[in-house]
């Protein structure tokens, strides 16, 4: 059943619990800062200064295999994934992952594209494909690339603190969510 009371932090979003990703949440604002900076490491990524066309929808980052990410395009357009990049790395560098977005795919205005941890689990949890996955377990699944050139670790979303990040071609913040205690 669906849920009736939001969740924290959700601006407003029920969820759908046990119902696999559905999208319609409320996009996480996008931070403010300096416009074009370049990421350090250590600090952080730069925030993005406008409101970004390619948010995150929402996370399920309970049940290891079963993890999954859904990115919206809340544009009126399309929008080229070429050149973004998705993981748990709060900061360039460091031990977490980084993920390059296909460059062959634009993603048309409103469309959601749900990126798994495990293809195969997905399938298994939700009886369809996601559109990519992080880890090779079903050779039907495009795999992301991982940018270690940025992020030298593995995918791995801590139940009790963790993020997810989205980041621009340009090296800027778009969208995060905080699990729990991460950050």
């Amino acid at each position: 059943a669906p849920a009736t009371l939001p969740w924290s932090g959700s601006g407003g979003d029920c969820g759908t619990p046990g119902n696999g990703p559905t999208g319609g949440g409320t996009p996480t604002p996008a931070p403010t800062g300096t416009p074009g900076a370049t990421p350090i490491p250590g600090n952080g990524w730069a925030p993005l200064q406008s409101a970004p066309a390619l948010v995150i929808d929402e996370v399920n980052y309970r049940g290891g295999d079963g993890e999954y990410v859904v990115l919206r395009n809340r544009s009126a357009s399309a929008v080229s994934l070429a050149g973004w990049l998705l993981g748990d790395a709060g900061q360039p560098g460091g031990g977490e992952a980084l993920f390059a977005l296909p460059e062959e795919i634009a993603l048309e205005a409103g469309a959601l594209f749900v990126v798994a941890r495990k293809g195969a689990a997905f399938v298994a949890a939700y009886g369809r494909a996601p559109a990519v996955e992080l880890e090779e377990t079903d050779a039907a699944i495009p795999n992301l690339v991982r940018r270690r050139d940025l992020a030298g670790g593995s995918w791995a979303l801590a139940d009790g603190g963790d993020e997810v990040v989205l980041v621009t071609p340009s090296g800027e913040l778009a969208d995060a969510v905080v699990i729990n205690n991460g950050g």
